[in-house]
């Protein structure tokens, strides 16, 4: 079955989010908030103080599917969270290998991937080999997140 465990609303600052900490809890979910490399010390601060289930913590500045730039912060950004709260941290946004799955891993909690696999749907959509090809992808991060 389908469901839905947490919200994560890209868009909207951590600081007027005032009454959806409390709505989702209400309602079974957990709120995930963002940070980037490039976050406020305030912020950082409040979305450890209000993010529930796993920060997500954002790998690069940028759009996500598009090139990479290394974000030299991340790792400065990951130990912060980590010191101000328990709550598992999740790094994603442009991961889309098994070896920089591999290398973030080392960071943080969860490796996140989204359009990497938007785009192996993409390209086999249509194809009797999709799932197929999508499974043998995400094994392949997995894998290389636990080696």
């Amino acid at each position: 079955t389908a469901g839905v465990d947490g919200l994560i609303i890209v868009d909207l600052p951590p600081e007027e989010a005032h009454f959806l900490p409390k709505e989702a809890k209400k309602n079974n979910l957990v709120l995930i908030l963002l940070l980037t490399p490039v976050s406020s010390e305030d912020r950082i601060k409040l979305v450890c103080q209000k993010s529930q289930g796993f920060i997500y913590c954002v790998a690069y500045t940028g759009i996500t599917g598009d090139e990479k730039r290394e974000d030299k912060n991340l790792r400065d950004l990951v130990a912060k969270v980590h010191s101000l709260t328990s709550t598992p941290v999740g790094i994603g946004f442009g991961i889309s290998s098994p070896s920089e799955a591999s290398k973030t891993a080392s960071l943080a909690e969860a490796v996140i991937v989204g359009s990497a696999i938007v785009k192996k749907i993409e390209k086999h959509q249509g194809s009797k080999t999709l799932v197929k090809e999508v499974g043998d992808f995400a094994e392949s991060l997995a894998r290389a997140v636990k080696e």
